[in-house]
């Protein structure tokens, strides 16, 4: 049988599986998304030192700029 269900965004994915199955595979993709959203700010500080040290310099300003969209394409993940 499978189990609709829906993320935090919204989103509805079908589990192949019972309802037991189901309840493993959402508690591994929770533990997945926190261990996202906890690299989350380490990847922001290193973006925004490597834009900081690079946007200056003409050989590498078109990595600080891509730096830059990555940062702000980040989403926002409140807990």
């Amino acid at each position: 049988m499978l189990e609709p269900s829906r993320d935090h965004k919204t989103k509805v994915w079908l589990v192949p599986a019972s309802y037991s199955d189901y309840e493993e595979i959402r508690a591994e993709r929770m533990e997945q998304q926190r261990a996202v959203a906890d690299r989350r700010p380490r990847n922001a500080i290193v973006c925004r030192s490597g834009f900081d040290r690079f946007k200056y310099k003409a050989s590498l300003a078109s990595r600080a700029q891509s730096r830059i969209k990555a940062l702000q394409r980040m989403e926002v993940i409140r807990s």
